[in-house]
């Protein structure tokens, strides 16, 4: 090839992988592995990707642009003819045509290109050269119907009349694929164009506003190092709040429906990830899906109609979820374990990254309840028999795999046990779909919410009450309106680059014009726009460095929203205040709130502070009072206190002794494990005495204790005391793996003598508590053992909970 072919062909390649369309060509970066898409080689013939694709242009590979584009459509035909088969590959089916349609603009473009260097023209079929024959891609039948002409030869010199239109008969292998094709047709990708832009900004900010107790889970990754390894593991693609406000101010979305399809998946992956029987994070996603939905429905469908801009989730995913929900809730009726956990993520996931030899010889269509809960998300049903064809599927799966190996007799136990529970659930799904109620309900889900228009007067007030605003700047101390820079429309004559930065310019001015005009026909139009003039600022001035600009529009914006929920809050459209945890003393206010635990609280007795004297065998210089007792002092030795003081009668009550045992390697009671090591401290101070960040670090302890499965006497996981003490037998493990261990009783007896410096330093240990056990249950976790599997499940959860409660103090 000469240098204008080889320059063409990599702004080609460059276009295709570049990051804009990141959510479409990641499929096809590198070549496919057959683990995850078996008989993948013996369909396609000859594999290609855009990685080889890159290294054959370096290695001047290609003898003409024509072979690179032959090549290049090579790599989504493929993608095409693997899945044809597979209609429910969605995922793949739709970012191949995306991707294919995205390189037929970039040929034309470059055949136009190569045209004017060249000096040429473009010819008509100049282009993929793509081989049907490589691809096995049968022919598709073009019957061309024209209407015979009655023209005479001496009217040839007059004007062309209009062509007959062409009648396509497209014949294919698989009336599946025929589907998938009509299905995809419905979804129009519309481009992402500023005024939808704006809508999808509108969308983000009222559902900010409208949903804070739910949009605070979602604001940023997840980056907690005490579960971020076992996210990974579990959500490959993930998604927050943060980014996607990221990816709409540097323009990276292609179309409107990337925009949806990343609000759901935050929603997605809160339920994929959080499965514990009854978890409180489930229903925070479902309310939040629900008002994504209404909001895209309004915002979007309304203003798009009659478009699809984005596919249509189902009209009962709720009562879908619900069917979920009883699946996880589902317990084995000999150790009480989750009987689900083994079918809500892939198999690999459970064996290292690897499928188990023989798996997917055995099994045409790997799933698990994890991927139909995305799938239902993202829109890839179109109807209920689909939702119910795969739930069905996953335990079938289990019992084509294993039946008849005794090894793993207990699975295909498992999947029976489901799969008779969740048809149950399924079954009455199908009649309702079926039923007048499943009528009634798509009609409803059809519908668009209603919006209230602002009132002009209220409009007004908030921006005169944001004119009102100052900033005072923190280095000289000076006091200036917080909007005077904001108030009249940037004067381009003196910023001649401004419109080189900001595409639509905004100010406070023009704001009260479109007040009095009427034009705010919702209040998020009206949010929007005074958003827009902060969000110009700081596009203009980032470049430029200018920091005390940048400093007042974070400012004012900041107060903006504030204002602005707070007087939404007041007339009924959004809640402004900071979600607090229910309370004995506000848990009957109105108001949904988040339950505070995934199972209700019970009154938990207090257990009886113990303390330990031991009997001192030293000369008579020795002290009368106790000796404080260590973990380490155990001596064998019987061990009293005597109750100082009477009962009504008058006599004198002695506790009786408790014996120690005097083997080290035997395990020591929980209640006298807690005393030794309260005893240990013997500085501390009564809770009452605590204060200010104490104080409130003891409330929160207090309000974890209060967790039904730490609360008990006897409790269900013990997080009370060092785990050698209680189980000696694996003290050498535990240390092996566990290089700073911590429990719930150190924590509490560190805060009462003061230890700790702040308040972060408490939450700290506790949470090392919960990772301690996630970490050291994880290997028994992942091959299956009962009680690995409980602890590392209820430390997941318990850290979560802890976290959550943690931000109230």
């Amino acid at each position: 090839m000469d240098k204008i072919d080889i320059k063409i062909c990599a702004e080609i390649h460059n276009g295709l992988t570049a990051p804009e369309r990141g959510n479409q060509n990641y499929l096809f970066l590198s070549p496919v592995d057959e683990k995850y898409a078996p008989g993948y080689l013996t369909v396609i013939k000859r594999p290609m990707d855009l990685g080889t694709l890159k290294k054959n242009l370096d290695r001047d590979v290609y003898a003409s642009r024509h072979e690179f584009y032959s090549d290049c459509q090579l790599i989504f035909e493929n993608a095409l003819l693997y899945n044809k088969d597979i209609p429910d590959n969605k995922f793949v089916l739709d970012p191949a045509r995306s991707m294919m349609r995205a390189f037929e603009k970039l040929r034309k473009a470059a055949e136009r290109k190569a045209a004017r260097l060249s000096g040429g023209t473009v010819k008509a079929d100049s282009a993929s050269g793509s081989n049907s024959s490589t691809t096995g891609k049968k022919k598709i039948s073009i019957k061309v119907k024209r209407k015979k002409s009655t023209t005479d030869i001496s009217k040839a010199d007059e004007p062309p009349k209009k062509k007959p239109k062409l009648k396509l008969k497209m014949s294919s292998d698989k009336s599946s694929f025929s589907k998938s094709l009509s299905n995809a047709q419905k979804v129009e990708d519309l481009p992402m164009t500023l005024s939808r832009r704006a809508q999808c900004y509108k969308i983000y900010n009222s559902l900010k506003r409208r949903r804070p107790t739910e949009c605070r889970w979602f604001l940023k990754p997840v980056t907690d190092p005490m579960i971020v390894r076992d996210y990974k593991e579990k959500i490959k693609s993930p998604m927050d709040l943060g980014t996607i406000s990221q990816k709409l101010d540097k323009n990276k979305y292609n179309t409107v429906g990337e925009f949806v399809d990343d609000l759901r998946l935050v929603a997605s992956n809160c339920l994929i990830y959080n499965t514990t029987i009854n978890d409180s994070f489930r229903p925070v996603a479902v309310d939040f899906l629900t008002t994504t939905e209404e909001l895209c429905r309004y915002f979007i469908l309304k203003h798009e109609a009659p478009k699809k801009p984005y596919r249509s989730i189902l009209y009962c995913w709720v009562e879908c979820m619900k069917v979920i929900d009883e699946a996880i809730k589902l317990t084995n009726p000999d150790d009480g374990h989750q009987t689900a956990w083994f079918f809500l993520h892939p198999v690999n996931y459970f064996c290292g990254g690897q499928w188990p030899d023989g798996y997917l010889d055995k099994i045409e269509k790997p799933i698990d309840l994890g991927c139909v809960v995305k799938n239902l998300i993202l829109g890839v049903y179109d109807s209920v028999d689909e939702f119910v064809r795969d739930c069905k599927l996953v335990t079938e799966n289990c019992r084509k795999a294993y039946q008849g190996d005794a090894s793993n007799a207990s699975m295909v136990d498992k999947a029976t046990r489901l799969q008779m529970m969740m048809e149950k659930h399924l079954n009455q799904l199908v009649i309702f779909d079926k039923s007048d109620k499943g009528t009634k309900a798509r009609e409803k889900a059809s519908k668009t919410m209603t919006m209230k228009r602002p009132d002009k007067e209220f409009l007004k007030g908030i921006l005169k009450e944001l004119r009102a605003a100052t900033y005072t700047d923190k280095v000289a101390k000076i006091t200036e309106s917080a909007t005077l820079h904001f108030d009249k429309p940037v004067d381009t004559t003196i910023f001649t680059d401004y419109t080189k930065y900001v595409d639509t310019p905004m100010d406070l001015e023009t704001i009260a014009k479109k007040i009095d005009q009427g034009v705010y026909v919702t209040a998020e139009d009206f949010e929007y726009d005074v958003s827009l003039v902060f969000k110009n600022c700081e596009r203009y001035n980032l470049p430029k460095k200018n920091v005390h600009m940048l400093t007042i529009g974070k400012h004012t914006a900041k107060l903006f929203r504030k204002m602005f929920a707070e007087k939404m809050a007041a007339v009924g459209g959004g809640t402004a205040r900071r979600p607090t945890l229910p309370t004995a003393a506000n848990r009957g206010a109105g108001g949904k709130k988040r339950p505070p635990s995934p199972l209700p609280a019970a009154d938990s007795k207090t257990v009886k502070r113990v303390s330990i004297l031991v009997k001192n065998t030293a000369p008579k210089t020795a002290s009368k009072t106790a000796t404080k007792m260590m973990p380490s002092s155990l001596t064998g030795k019987s061990i009293n206190k005597p109750k100082i003081g009477g009962n009504k009668a008058g006599k004198k009550l002695v506790k009786k002794p408790m014996k120690l045992p005097s083997d080290p390697n035997e395990p020591v009671p929980m209640h006298v494990a807690i005393a030794q090591i309260k005893e240990s401290y013997p500085n501390r101070r009564q809770a009452k005495e605590l204060v200010g960040w104490e104080g409130e670090c003891l409330k929160f302890f207090k309000q974890l204790m209060k967790h039904p499965w730490v609360s008990a006497e006897r409790p269900k996981y013990i997080f009370h005391v060092p785990v050698p003490i209680l189980f000696p037998e694996i003290r050498v493990s535990y240390a092996e793996k566990i290089k700073n261990p911590m429990d719930l009783t150190t924590a509490e007896s560190k805060l009462l003598q003061g230890v700790y410096e702040n308040a972060e330093e408490f939450v700290r240990d506790i949470a090392l508590v919960f990772a301690n056990a996630i970490e050291f249950n994880k290997e028994g976790h992942d091959l299956g053992e009962g009680m690995s599997c409980a602890y590392y499940e209820a430390s997941t959860h318990l850290l979560k909970y802890s976290r959550w409660i943690s931000l109230e103090i």
